[in-house]
C-alpha cells in the first residue's frame, strides 16, 4: 500500500491527516471511518467536500453526531493511532475506484465513493441519519468531476445539469401538497424576519404552527402549543442582526425532513405529502432544534403520533393490505410502528411482552411479525411461532431497536406479498 500512496493527491493525503486530527480531538485509539468523513468535509475544496455541502451536510451537525454515535476515550499521550479495518479496506477500495474510472490519481472522490462502496461503519449511519442516498452521492460525484475541467472526466453517463437539475428537483417538490408548500413558505418568511441565511428545523415547525387551517397546526394545538410562545424560543436561540439575508438555504436537518417525508409517502403509497407527514418525518429526528422547542413545552414525539392516529380513525381509511405485528421492549421501534399506522393500506398492531404479542399474532393472522434478535422476548416468540402449525408459515422480520433504520425496514416490510388481494 505504501508505494500506491504516493498516488493519493495532496488533498486525499490532507483528508487522512484531517481524519487523524479529528480521531485525536476524540480522543480514539483508531482512525475510523467517521474520521476519514469528518476529514473529507474539512477538506472543503476537495470534490467530496464540495459534493456533500452541496447535498447539504453541515460540518457542526455531523460532527455532533458522530460524537454522539462514538464515544469520547481515554487514548495515551503520544500513543501510536492505528487505522481501524473498516478504513483499511475503504483505502484499498478507492484504489480500486480510481482504477475503474481510468484515473492515475487517488482524490478525494475516490475516498468518497470507496466509502460509499464499503458500505459499513459509523460514516454510513452518519449519512443515513441524514436521508442521504449512496446514489445521490454518486451521481453528484460525477456531476461535480464533468464540470471540474481540470479532473479527467469518468466513464458514466453525464447526469442532469443547470435546468434539468432544477426541473428533478421540482418534480420533487411537485409531490408536495399545497398546504406542505404553504409550510416552507411560512418557514422561509421567518428564517428571514429574523435575518437567518439558513431555514433549520425550528422554522419548520414554526411554519406548520403557522398554516393554521391545516390539520398538522390543529394537531400542534391540541397538544398544547401556542404559536407566540413557539415565536419567543425561536428568537431566544436566534438572536440574529445584521441585514437580512439575500438568498436562504435549507439546513442538512431541513433536507433530512423533507426527503424522509417524501419517502415514506412514496413507500406507503401515497400521491402526495401532506403536512402530516412533514410534521412526523419531523419528530422523527431527535437530534434537532425543533424537538427541543417541543421538549421545552414537555410535548414528545410519542403524543405527536397519537394524536395524529386519532385524526387518522376519524377520516374514512381504505381497507387494510397489510397488517403487522410489532413486537418490542423498546420504545423505538413501538415508535416507528406509530409512524408506519398512519399510512393507509397498512395496519398495526403492536406489543411490548411476549404473551400480548403472540395472542395478536393468533387474533389477525398478520403479514409479518417484527421481532428483536437481540432480546429474549424476541426469541421466546419465534420459537414459539416456529413451533406452533399456524404460525410457522408467517413470514419474521428480525430488526434491532437501537437507531432503527426506517428506510431499510419499510422497504423489507414492502416486499412481504399481502395475504389480503
Amino acid at each position: 500500500m505504501a508505494d500506491k500512496m504516493q498516488r493519493f493527491t495532496q488533498r486525499a493525503r490532507r483528508v487522512l491527516s484531517l481524519a487523524q486530527e479529528e480521531a485525536e480531538r476524540l480522543q480514539h485509539s483508531y482512525i475510523g471511518t467517521e474520521h476519514l468523513l469528518l476529514g473529507l468535509m474539512r477538506e472543503e475544496g476537495g470534490v467530496a467536500g464540495r459534493v456533500l455541502k452541496q447535498l447539504g451536510l453541515d460540518i457542526k451537525e455531523v460532527e455532533a453526531l458522530v460524537e454522539r454515535k462514538t464515544r469520547s476515550g481515554q487514548r495515551a499521550p503520544f500513543s501510536k493511532l492505528d487505522l481501524s479495518p473498516g478504513t483499511k479496506k475503504v483505502l484499498e477500495l478507492a484504489v480500486e475506484e480510481a482504477r475503474r474510472m481510468g484515473h492515475h490519481y487517488i482524490g478525494t472522490e475516490h475516498l468518497l465513493l470507496a466509502l460509499l462502496r464499503y458500505n459499513e461503519g459509523v460514516a454510513i449511519d452518519v449519512l443515513k441519519a441524514f436521508y442521504i442516498s449512496v446514489e445521490q452521492i454518486r451521481k453528484e460525484t460525477f456531476r461535480v468531476l464533468q464540470d471540474s475541467p481540470s479532473t479527467p472526466r469518468p466513464p458514466a453517463p453525464r447526469p442532469a445539469r443547470g435546468r434539468e437539475r432544477a426541473k428533478e428537483k421540482s418534480a420533487k417538490l411537485e409531490r408536495f401538497s399545497d398546504s406542505a408548500h404553504d409550510v416552507l413558505s411560512f418557514a422561509e418568511k421567518e428564517a428571514i424576519r429574523l435575518k437567518r441565511d439558513t431555514v433549520t428545523t425550528e422554522f419548520l415547525l414554526l411554519g406548520l404552527l403557522k398554516n393554521e387551517n391545516d390539520a398538522a397546526a390543529r394537531l400542534l394545538l391540541d397538544l398544547g402549543l401556542d404559536v407566540k410562545e413557539v415565536e419567543s424560543a425561536i428568537e431566544g436561540q436566534n438572536s440574529g442582526g445584521g441585514e437580512a439575508p439575500d438568498k436562504l438555504q435549507l439546513s442538512a436537518g431541513t433536507q433530512a425532513v423533507l426527503r424522509l417525508a417524501l419517502y415514506i409517502a412514496t413507500e406507503l403509497g401515497l400521491r402526495s405529502v401532506d403536512t402530516e407527514y412533514l410534521l412526523l418525518a419531523l419528530v422523527s429526528r431527535n437530534d434537532d432544534s425543533a424537538i427541543e422547542i417541543l421538549r421545552n413545552f414537555n410535548i414528545t414525539p410519542e403524543q405527536v403520533w397519537k394524536q395524529v392516529h386519532a385524526e387518522e380513525v376519524k377520516s374514512p381509511r381504505a381497507p387494510p393490505q397489510r397488517t403487522i405485528v410489532f413486537i418490542y421492549e423498546e420504545p423505538a421501534m413501538l415508535d416507528l410502528a406509530a409512524l408506519l399506522q398512519t399510512s393507509r393500506g397498512i395496519t398495526v398492531f403492536a406489543a411490548s411482552s411476549a404473551q400480548v404479542g403472540l395472542e395478536l399474532v393468533r387474533a389477525h393472522t398478520p403479514d409479518v411479525v417484527v421481532l428483536n434478535p437481540t432480546t429474549g422476548v424476541g426469541w421466546e416468540v419465534y420459537g414459539h411461532m416456529r413451533s406452533d402449525k399456524a404460525m410457522r408459515i408467517i413470514p419474521v422480520i428480525m430488526a434491532t431497536a437501537t437507531a432503527p433504520d426506517i428506510e431499510d425496514l419499510i422497504r423489507r416490510i414492502r416486499k412481504v406479498p399481502s395475504r389480503r388481494r
